[in-house]
């Protein structure tokens, strides 16, 4: 099976071929016509094109549905990287579950001037960087920060009610406390 993105291309191809061709005409609400001028009919709406039209309308809302997995480097190239505010700041990479557990702890506090310097120091990453870091981690119990919905499992995830991005740190945390624990 093809991945979700080279799918979308393909069928954005095949549309631009045939808008080419002039089997489709394609105006500026991207609405497709069946070009019948040689039959004098002028151009309208065929079972294959309405067919069609829904099959691109389809596979561009599953492009917006999130893959499997999100990385960070992920979210750092496509624009924006939060679907819900428009961030267009690239998000701060925290590997180490310990930063994370530390990171986390300062977040919990809601201590947003302890918590820039600290991860600048641990990532040398810029003031942006960290503020958009902070405002995008899910809060405690994996919940959405935006609509305080759950989000699903995983350490990057889009929420599914508002899109909003989530960095969920707070699990990660609290296997590692487990873990540390006797």
């Amino acid at each position: 099976m093809l991945p979700l993105s080279s799918s979308v291309e393909a069928v954005e191809k095949v549309l631009q071929e045939l808008v080419v061709s002039g089997v489709l005409k394609s105006d500026r609400t991207r609405r497709a016509t069946f070009n019948d001028r040689q039959f004098g009919r002028g151009p309208q709406k065929c079972p294959a094109v309405r067919c069609f039209d829904f099959f691109y309308r389809l596979v561009r809302r599953l492009i917006q549905m999130q893959p499997a997995t999100l990385t960070i480097p992920a979210v750092n190239q496509r624009r924006p990287r939060c679907r819900q505010c428009g961030c267009l700041s690239d998000l701060a990479s925290v590997e180490e579950p310990t930063n994370q557990a530390e990171l986390f702890e300062i977040f919990s506090r809601n201590e947003f001037l302890k918590f820039v310097p600290r991860i600048r120091e641990l990532t040398n990453c810029t003031v942006g960087e960290a503020k958009a870091t902070y405002l995008h981690l899910a809060l405690s119990g994996g919940v959405c920060h935006h609509c305080k919905v759950p989000v699903p499992a995983g350490a990057v995830v889009d929420c599914p009610k508002c899109h909003s991005l989530n960095l969920v740190w707070q699990n990660r945390a609290q296997a590692q406390a487990q873990v540390g624990q006797p």
